[in-house]
């Protein structure tokens, strides 16, 4: 299979809870990589946020940075939002 010239190559989440397991922050880091000859800008990460049964929590967008990238290089976003009450699971 072939890959867009601009694509995500890697991404990480993690949550982390509060002492009481009432708030949660999500944090995201995404690694995006440009194999093409031209510089990128104006692009655009959006994460969603679904729930056991495949729904949206929150919003449909949880979070959303730009961003540039020039051509052969790689580019690390690291985003984070709060959850209220997040559902827990084992």
């Amino acid at each position: 299979f072939s890959t867009p010239k601009v694509h995500i190559r890697d991404f990480f989440a993690r949550c982390e809870l509060d002492e009481n397991y009432e708030h949660a922050i999500l944090k995201v880091k995404v690694k995006i990589y440009n194999f093409g000859k031209e510089d990128v800008k104006q692009s655009r990460v959006e994460i969603s946020l679904l729930d056991d049964e495949q729904q949206l929590v929150e919003s449909e967008i949880l979070m959303s940075e730009a961003f540039t990238i020039k051509s052969n290089t790689e580019h690390l976003m690291e985003l984070q939002a709060n959850i209220e009450s997040p559902r827990k699971w084992t």
